[in-house]
């Protein structure tokens, strides 16, 4: 875990990486988090991605957007900056693409962070398996069989 304390700096090494060898018109969101499973500690650091979602075992929940910089690939000297968050035992870190909160309704209403949010809140003490599966459900029902606009891709993890 004493590698955490480097992370912000370590993703400024990839992004001059990334930047170089990287055209032009491409870049990447990117997302990365160290957790000491002891203490619960989650040092994290972001790169333009959507920030997770923290759903706390009393289902409340937090975006993790204090920390981070721009996308990779674009600023080769970007600097990055990094935060802590402890989860605690019965939190849900739930990581996403854009397809899922930004997937609109027909009256073009996203789905936002607050649904995904009290959805996973809603299902304390399922698995990581049933939690993605109906998350990917539920994005599906509020489309009302739309395509997807953007990609669709969730993580779920929890401490125990």
């Amino acid at each position: 875990f004493e590698d955490a304390d480097d992370l912000a700096r370590k993703i400024g090494r990839l992004n001059k990486a990334v930047s170089s060898n990287c055209p032009d018109n491409r870049f990447i969101t990117f997302f990365m988090g160290i957790i000491d499973p002891k203490t619960g500690e989650f040092v994290y650091t972001n790169a333009g991605h959507n920030p997770p979602v923290v759903v706390r075992e009393t289902g409340e929940f937090e975006l993790l957007k204090d920390a981070g910089g721009v996308i990779l690939g674009i600023l080769p000297m970007a600097v990055y900056k990094e935060a802590r968050v402890t989860l605690n035992p019965g939190d849900t870190l739930i990581l996403f693409t854009d397809g899922v909160t930004e997937a609109a309704d027909p009256s073009d209403e996203e789905y936002g962070e607050e649904r995904l949010a009290a959805l996973v809140a809603s299902m304390k003490g399922r698995s990581s398996e049933e939690i993605v599966e109906a998350i990917l459900n539920a994005v599906a029902a509020y489309t009302q069989g739309a395509p997807a606009a953007d990609d669709i891709t969730v993580v779920v993890a929890r401490r125990f």
